[in-house]
């Protein structure tokens, strides 16, 4: 998480970014969807610009969290829409695909 964290810094620094872009696969989607939750209302809300547009790609990720975590990434695609911010999210997940469908309330 730490490297991630300065991975991100330092490509901030160095480049003009309009766009960040958080994706993962199976167990990564899930873990980039958190990360994304962390950039814009955890512990590294200040990392990342408003000016700066979210997108976020799983492939065949499972669900990341329970109905509080759904109701926390609502409210925070609330708020952020009203400081003007641009959030795009992306499920890609194959037909049939058990893991993606597996329900983090059981």
């Amino acid at each position: 998480r730490a490297d991630a964290i300065e991975g991100v810094k330092r490509g901030l620094r160095e480049h003009d970014v309009a766009e960040l872009v958080v994706t993962g696969h199976s167990l990564g989607g899930a873990v980039a969807f958190l990360l994304a939750l962390d950039f814009l209302a955890g512990a590294y809300v200040d990392v990342v610009p408003d000016n700066v547009a979210f997108k976020i790609v799983g492939f065949g990720s499972p669900r990341a969290g329970n109905a509080k975590l759904v109701q926390l990434w609502r409210d925070t695609l609330r708020a952020q829409g009203e400081k003007g911010r641009t959030i795009k999210e992306y499920a890609v997940k194959a037909y049939n695909d058990g893991k993606s469908r597996l329900s983090s309330q059981t």
